[in-house]
């Protein structure tokens, strides 16, 4: 590119570099004017400036595109936050109580600050890739709501993204999560709905992403890849994978050593039963675990004898009985003991709360 040769022939040429990076990131390739700046100081603040820039443009055509949306972008300035949003002040002080606000419009919100924004909350629109793509270094995107497969892939390129959050649309699937093999810093990730079977997160394996939680739900054809690329992670504390009705045993058993999970909410998998229940059996870390309205039975309570568990729900899990009491009065650290709508006698529930008083024992509704 004669732009780019320019560039590195002057790099005192700011107009220039200025020009470069702008149409990088239009083309999805700003990584390319980072590595031309770094080392530079003028260049790289020339960087950041023209990324602030095109970020904000990117937020004022958010703000525009459709009425009743909330855009909550949020800036680090010297250690204190300082927040803007373009809703109407009753959605965001009823949700975010206790922090100042200052509404936004499309003329001026954020024109007057300086710097990136590391935080952006967007609620009711659905983003064009272009818009995405413009948002350059944001660290926490969330709210996301109709994403498809072409977002997805411009979202891939926001390479300093820890935490997304969104709702994906009908034909979403594991060709757009394929983009993410540049998240090398991703966190949090969240997905609600789409066609996603799980595949798709081996590009997070390739990233070495440190993932931490993964919660995916309202997605009936996730399944067992899912697991398999989540366990070779092996930085994941809290995964819940709600109702993902093609989870099933053989999943579970790539979580086997998943030594730093803590949190498991397997709720509504109804494919998840005792030999999958047997695998987690001896995951040092697991406090908190959610096997509602699985297909587990006694013999898969017993598998959990020798947890840390803290807090296990079993709701709905009817062939849940008496017989498994004993293994249950085992769990000396539970706190919390949901045993609703299972098969188990108000006898054994007596014994149980005798067992363990400093828990509280939720009875089964369907024998008190």
């Amino acid at each position: 590119m004669r732009l780019e040769r320019s560039v590195r022939a002057d790099p005192s040429d700011l107009e220039s570099f200025r020009s470069l990076a702008t149409h990088l990131r239009r083309v999805g390739l700003l990584e390319r004017a980072q590595s031309i700046a770094r080392g530079n100081p003028r260049l790289e603040r020339e960087l950041e400036a023209t990324r602030a820039m095109l970020q904000t443009s990117s937020l004022q055509q958010l703000a525009r595109s459709k009425s009743g949306h909330a855009i909550v972008a949020t800036r680090e300035s010297d250690g204190a936050r300082g927040h803007a949003c373009s809703c109407c002040s009753c959605c965001c002080r009823c949700c975010h109580s206790g922090v100042t606000w200052q509404w936004l419009s499309p003329e001026a919100h954020l024109a007057t600050r300086e710097g990136v924004v590391r935080a952006i909350d967007i609620h009711g629109v659905a983003p064009s890739p272009d818009l995405i793509a413009g948002l350059g270094p944001v660290e926490h995107l969330t709210g996301l709501s109709g994403v498809t497969n072409g977002t997805l892939e411009a979202i891939g390129h926001l390479t300093s993204l820890r935490e997304l959050t969104f709702s994906a649309s009908p034909v979403a699937n594991d060709d757009g999560l394929a983009h993410f093999g540049a998240l090398s810093r991703l966190e949090i990730l969240s997905i609600v709905g789409g066609c996603f079977v799980g595949d798709g997160l081996e590009a997070l394996v390739e990233a070495r992403s440190p993932l931490k939680l993964m919660r995916a739900s309202n997605n009936r054809r996730l399944g067992d890849d899912a697991l398999l690329f989540l366990g070779e992670l092996g930085t994941l504390e809290d995964i819940s994978l709600s109702s993902s009705t093609h989870l099933g045993d053989e999943g579970l058993r790539y979580l086997g050593d998943a030594e730093t999970l803590r949190r498991l909410s397997l709720s509504g998998c109804r494919r998840v039963g005792d030999r999958g229940v047997e695998a987690l059996g001896s995951l040092p870390a697991l406090t908190h675990l959610d096997l509602s309205f699985t297909a587990v039975i006694d013999r898969g309570v017993a598998a959990l004898g020798e947890l840390p568990l803290e807090r296990l729900a079993l709701h709905g899990c009817s062939l849940v009985t008496d017989a498994s009491a004993e293994g249950l009065a085992r769990l000396a650290s539970l706190v919390d003991l949901d045993l609703g709508n299972c098969s188990v006698s108000p006898g054994a529930l007596q014994r149980l709360r005798l067992a363990l008083p400093g828990t509280r024992v939720r009875p089964a509704a369907m024998t008190e």
